[in-house]
């Protein structure tokens, strides 16, 4: 879950959740809007603020929902020497 769809989800106003992080409202927009990455400490807070509900993962679009990967075929030889 993007911090956008948490904030939406929870109910809870960027100066709200601005306040409980210990930042700017103005940052809390940027994250929002993907114009600003958290770093490593930061995302912890969010995770931890969020109750688990924004991951480390989120950030980088990994757990949510994307299109399977499929593998390339592979072709198996046998030789006999």
């Amino acid at each position: 879950m993007t911090l956008d769809e948490y904030l939406v989800y929870a109910g809870v106003t960027a100066g709200e959740f601005a306040q409980r992080l210990g930042c700017s409202v103005q940052t809390i927009y940027k994250y929002r809007r993907n114009q600003r990455f958290p770093n490593r400490e930061v995302q912890r807070q969010i995770y931890e603020l969020t109750g688990g509900k924004v991951t480390p993962n989120d950030w980088v679009g990994v757990g949510q929902l994307m299109s399977p990967v499929k593998a390339a075929p592979v072709s198996v030889s046998h030789h006999r020497s």
